[in-house]
């Protein structure tokens, strides 16, 4: 499995490789067995559409960037666990994107346009909590684009 960290804005290093995938994004925390299945539905889909799998999470979580809560973060998983955990389900790139406050306040359309078309997502699978832009605005969350 291939392990991208990027941070924001997103070099064209990246973009300029990147192959055509169906990426699942979500904080993924606990790799549950509902992110589990998640995961192993994407990974057969993209296997029929002969794409790649990429699963994009962020890292630190939101909270300690823009909310207001300051106590140290504590994860069910672990990063380093849910990049072992990414690797045993069989997904071939793991994007960890940098959650800053640049990042946070990224438009939805921005991150739709530098992250989803730059990384060639042909297929963007979202979990059901994940929200796009700072408070879920524009398009909110994954419920609001359907």
């Amino acid at each position: 499995m291939d392990i991208i960290h990027v941070q924001h804005p997103l070099s064209s290093i990246y973009t300029a490789e990147a192959e055509p995938c169906l990426l699942a994004l979500g904080f993924f925390d606990g790799v549950h067995l509902g992110h589990q299945e998640l995961i192993n539905l994407a990974k057969r889909i993209a296997k029929q559409q002969k794409l790649k799998l990429a699963v994009m999470t962020i890292f630190p979580h939101p909270k300690q960037i823009i909310g207001n809560d300051q106590k140290p973060q504590t994860y069910i998983t672990p990063l380093e666990q849910k990049v072992k955990l990414m690797q045993d389900l069989g997904v071939d790139t793991l994007i960890v994107v940098n959650f800053d406050s640049e990042f946070a306040h990224l438009s939805p359309s921005d991150f739709i346009e530098d992250y989803l078309c730059g990384l060639n997502a042909n297929m963007p699978w979202l979990d059901s909590i994940s929200a796009m832009g700072i408070k879920g605005r524009e398009y909110g969350n994954a419920e609001n684009r359907r």
